[in-house]
């Protein structure tokens, strides 16, 4: 699945870009920001859902404390962190002009942000056994999942003016 997501983005954006420049003929500007925006964070958030089911799938390994540790930290270091700092990036790049949006884009660029870090935070502790360090990461994880949620409550309702909706997990 995840060596197909490069090409799944880029086709994504590809679509999305191709939308955008067909809403730019008509409509408003404001509507067609928020348009290609949605466009733009769907397909980030597809892959957003990627990586809430690869983290799953990798706590459960370590709940189970079946799966030798250094396959756990492995699989950590090659399905999770990449990806959460992959999406850390991508919303970063987006840069909003309307300053509603921009207000509320930058509640998921923080809270992305302070995911991929605590993800690395959770790495380095698991691989070192330092059990608070884990702990101090996944409550850092815990407050960014809430902050996560508030983004997508917030922007709903915006989106909400133009008949778009945003999935958490799509």
């Amino acid at each position: 699945v995840l060596s197909r997501l490069p090409g799944l983005h880029r086709f994504l954006l590809t679509i999305s870009l191709f939308c955008f420049g067909m809403l730019s003929a008509c409509g408003d500007a404001a509507e067609t920001e928020m348009t290609a925006y949605h466009a733009r964070m769907h397909g980030i958030t597809i892959r957003n859902t990627v990586l809430s089911e690869e983290f799953l799938a990798i706590a459960g390994m370590i709940q189970a404390d079946t799966t030798d540790s250094d396959k756990v930290a492995q699989a950590w270091q090659d399905r999770i962190i990449p990806l959460a700092n992959e999406l850390r990036s991508e919303v970063s790049d987006i840069q909003p002009d309307l300053p509603e949006l921009r207000e509320i884009h930058s509640q998921i660029v923080s809270c992305w942000s302070e995911r991929a870090d605590a993800y690395t935070s959770m790495l380095a502790s698991y691989r070192s056994g330092d059990s608070d360090g884990f702990k101090k990461a996944m409550a850092s994880n815990k407050v960014s999942k809430t902050q996560e949620v508030s983004y997508f409550a917030a922007i709903n309702l915006l989106l909400d003016r133009y008949s778009l909706h945003l999935s958490q997990h799509p």
